[in-house]
């Protein structure tokens, strides 16, 4: 007689994990909105999705077409040197950090996702602590913890007045303060890292440097730069989530080194090794894109409020739809709207949610 085996039980947990993306395969299988074939499909406006520049990064990608043949080999664990190379002279021109990035603080892997598993196993051991503020990408909960095994402690920032600003920085320390010291004195739980998004996620906003400076000193307890350590993706500003590219930038040699003894399972392809070197040594094309980008995302936003007040739609100014509980918000009601994509397909998703709420007024 046979037994069937069963998945360990922290996989058997983890088909329990993760409501968001088991919500986000059902969307998928829906009609999606087609303005011919299907216009009564599905908009979603739920995905961080960056449709704006498609055309740019299109004429770009057939200017810079790639030797398939050259792709094919193995390629660096952590990305080439010249892909490391070209992110420092990218995080140097574009972020201006206080001493010159190099390549040696870089590590490569396969997205930010791939990246987040990767520090939560390096910094932390099973059942530590992650203090995050909320609302928040909404990932960041299952990323940390369902292979790395840590507890996420979340810090909700709704009620502070302004967790953004440096005059809101006293109240911001004292909240995360009061969850650090709550997590352990009430649940054992030891909270060895502070993860932040810059701009925040879903909110759309960024903290000032001297909040930054100010978190860095008071919760980390030092100001050494050896304890910051900074994760970037290509998917977001340039739409590149299908290259599976990720950066870790970090002046601490020892969790560096620490890093890439997981980076056999964070193994770039060599084609995204070098689009993305080719793309990222192009500094004044970057600006270009940059510019016009700036330009459409402001646009873009512009459609996207005067459709929410038309259908007289609350928002928050600057957010980045999911629903709050997706966000990591502890406030029911509230929803990320991404408005990066066909400005004509998200004012009519407005125009649908502002009739869907008409008429749950009117049932009412």
């Amino acid at each position: 007689m046979s037994t069937e085996l069963m998945p360990s039980s922290r996989a058997r947990a983890a088909l329990h994990q993760d409501p968001v993306g088991t919500l986000m395969e059902e969307v998928k299988l829906k009609p999606q909105y087609h303005p011919v074939l299907r216009p009564n499909g599905m908009i979603n406006l739920s995905g961080a999705l960056n449709s704006l520049m498609t055309d740019w990064m299109a004429t770009y990608s057939e200017k810079e077409p790639l030797s398939m043949s050259e792709c094919l080999s193995y390629g660096p664990l952590t990305g080439s040197q010249d892909l490391l190379e070209a992110a420092a002279g990218y995080f140097n021109r574009f972020f201006s950090p206080c001493e010159p990035i190099r390549a040696e603080h870089i590590l490569a892997a396969n997205g930010v996702t791939s990246l987040m598993d990767m520090v939560a196993w390096t910094l932390c051991d099973p059942g530590q602590g992650v203090l995050y503020l909320t609302p928040n990408f909404f990932m960041l909960d299952y990323n940390m913890t369902v292979r790395a095994g840590l507890t996420t402690i979340p810090v909700s920032t709704l009620d502070l007045s302004d967790p953004f600003g440096s005059n809101g920085l006293s109240e911001l320390i004292r909240a995360l303060d009061i969850a650090s010291s709550s997590a352990l004195e009430d649940r054992g739980i030891e909270c060895r890292v502070l993860f932040l998004c810059n701009p925040t996620n879903p909110q759309g906003r960024c903290y000032s440097p001297q909040t930054l400076e100010g978190l860095a000193s008071c919760i980390l307890s030092t100001s050494s730069q050896q304890n910051v350590h900074c994760l970037y993706g290509m998917s977001k500003d340039f739409n590149m989530g299908g290259l599976r590219m990720g950066f870790l930038v970090t002046r601490n040699p020892v969790i560096k080194a620490a890093a890439s003894q997981a980076a056999w399972f964070t193994w770039l392809t060599v084609a995204s090794d070098k689009f993305v070197t080719r793309f990222l040594q192009q500094l004044d094309v970057i600006q270009d894109y940059l510019d016009n980008y700036c330009s459409r995302l402001t646009e873009a936003y512009r459609r996207t409020t005067t459709a929410l007040n038309k259908y007289k739609i609350p928002f928050q100014q600057a957010d980045a739809v999911f629903a709050g509980q997706f966000a990591g918000c502890d406030r029911p009601g509230r929803f990320r709207l991404v408005y990066s994509q066909d400005s004509t397909v998200v004012e009519l998703a407005i125009q649908r949610i502002g009739q869907a709420l008409d008429t749950l007024s009117a049932g009412q």
